[in-house]
């Protein structure tokens, strides 16, 4: 009703083995509690120390699971709720591999904490977000220099504004 975030706390510590403790599925099952509550977007744990010491699988289970595919923070508009400037970005190849790289060039004054850059090859869509210093981006090698079909950078700050999207020519591989 504020207009702020709805993240649960997970007593993640409680994962481990005998007594009183819960199975790692416990997680798993509050994490999918949670994105089934409307406007509720996303969690936060206590301790550290259950993802650190490696003995209940917790970290192996949400690194395959529910954390598998790489997220951002919502946006905190109430905290800040300028957006950076659209970006520059060009595109080259690697003289060598082929493979397409990309120039990353923050604008304005608003500063970039994070680059999303989202890329197709045929039908198939990847994201990856990298820190906002990154001024130079190359694509894995596991993609094809030729299947790279389209690529589109934005710009994100501290708090989680999203800048316009820059939509990058790929020129195609010779």
């Amino acid at each position: 009703t504020k207009g702020r975030h709805i993240w649960p706390g997970n007593y993640s510590d409680k994962v481990g083995s005998g007594g009183t403790s819960w199975e790692s599925l416990e997680i798993l099952d509050q994490i999918a509690a949670t994105r089934a509550q409307r406007g509720a977007t996303g969690n936060v744990y206590f301790s550290m120390r259950s993802f650190m010491n490696g003995t209940t699988g917790l970290p192996e289970r949400l690194a395959s699971g529910p954390y598998a595919r790489r997220a951002l923070v919502p946006a905190s508009p109430w905290l800040d709720s300028i957006p950076p400037s659209m970006p520059v970005v060009r595109s080259g190849r690697d003289a060598g591999t082929g493979a397409v790289t990309l120039n990353l060039q923050p604008q304005g004054a608003e500063p970039t904490w994070l680059w999303v850059i989202r890329s197709r090859a045929g039908s198939q869509w990847t994201t990856d977000i990298v820190p906002g210093f990154t001024r130079a981006y190359a694509f894995p090698r596991t993609l094809g220099p030729s299947s790279l079909d389209a690529v589109v950078v934005t710009a994100v700050d501290r708090t989680g504004n999203e800048s316009a999207p820059v939509i990058v020519g790929v020129t195609p591989a010779r």
